[in-house]
């Protein structure tokens, strides 16, 4: 199982590009997010936040977050799938909780002594391939938090905000110490896709093109390759989509499509 993790400060568009991924690798596995597994008190809105930020001691807190992890590494490895993508990785949540804590008082010795003592508990290491979402320019992700939030006004936005100021600081930080790869998210949404697949390409993954369309057998022909090439080191099964295909205007709008999705892939079959 070869494990690639999203990761990114809020509004750097991980979850748009995490949808795109689960859009186009049909034959990889999208983790769940790691409260699915239940590691988190039932509670909702300003009593979650409370926990959360304010009430939850160090080591509760490093405790769910680590089993939470643990749990949906355990899962993704049920899949018996090659690949897994998972939305928030390991440095992500490593810089939430340094984030939390720095700003509750803690020293950076202490987090850190129980952020190892509960990855050493649950046996947590980085993903082969670690990726983040990057936005030099932190007006434009403070910009895109507010209008996303903007009807979501409590008594805590000010806390909030501090809280993703300290998250920004630990971040670059902890950057600079980190062999997490860098893509540039300050981009149209197709470039830093486009981009995203290139880095899985310069650190040895293979794409296989199997497109056609509208009942070609291009799905069974995936799901067939898929099985012949489950030995391969780090292959990915991407079936192209052919909506695009659908809607090209032209048949020379179609070629270029088909040529744009074709460069990714050393492999290409047509149905």
């Amino acid at each position: 199982m070869y494990q690639i993790s999203l990761n990114g400060l809020d509004g750097s568009g991980k979850t748009t590009q995490y949808s795109l991924l689960k859009k186009n690798f049909y034959y990889a596995y999208f983790s769940n997010d790691i409260s699915k597994y239940n590691v988190f008190p039932s509670l909702k809105g300003d009593d979650f936040f409370r926990w959360w930020f304010l009430d939850s001691s160090l080591d509760e807190f490093c405790n769910s977050i680590y089993k939470g992890i643990r749990l949906r590494n355990d899962d993704s490895l049920n899949q018996q799938k090659n690949i897994v993508f998972n939305d928030k990785g390991v440095f992500t949540f490593d810089c939430r909780i340094l984030a939390n804590f720095l700003l509750r008082g803690y020293t950076m010795e202490n987090i850190n002594c129980s952020i190892k003592k509960y990855k050493s508990k649950y046996a947590i290491e980085n993903e082969d391939l670690s990726v983040f979402l990057n936005i030099p320019d932190t007006s434009k992700l403070s910009a895109r938090r507010k209008s996303r939030n903007v009807d979501s006004q409590n008594s805590y936005d000010d806390y909030y905000e501090q809280y993703q100021k300290r998250l920004l600081e630990v971040t670059n930080d902890s950057l600079r110490q980190s062999n997490i790869k860098l893509i540039n998210a300050n981009d149209e949404i197709e470039n830093v896709f486009k981009n995203l697949l290139n880095l899985f390409i310069d650190n040895g993954q293979q794409f296989i093109f199997v497109s056609g369309v509208s009942e070609s057998g291009k799905s069974t022909a995936s799901e067939y390759l898929s099985m012949k090439l489950s030995n391969a080191a780090h292959v990915k099964m991407r079936d192209i989509s052919d909506e695009l295909y659908r809607n090209s205007n032209s048949k020379e709008e179609k070629y270029i499509w088909m040529r744009e999705q074709e460069k990714y892939s050393p492999y290409k079959f047509w149905f």
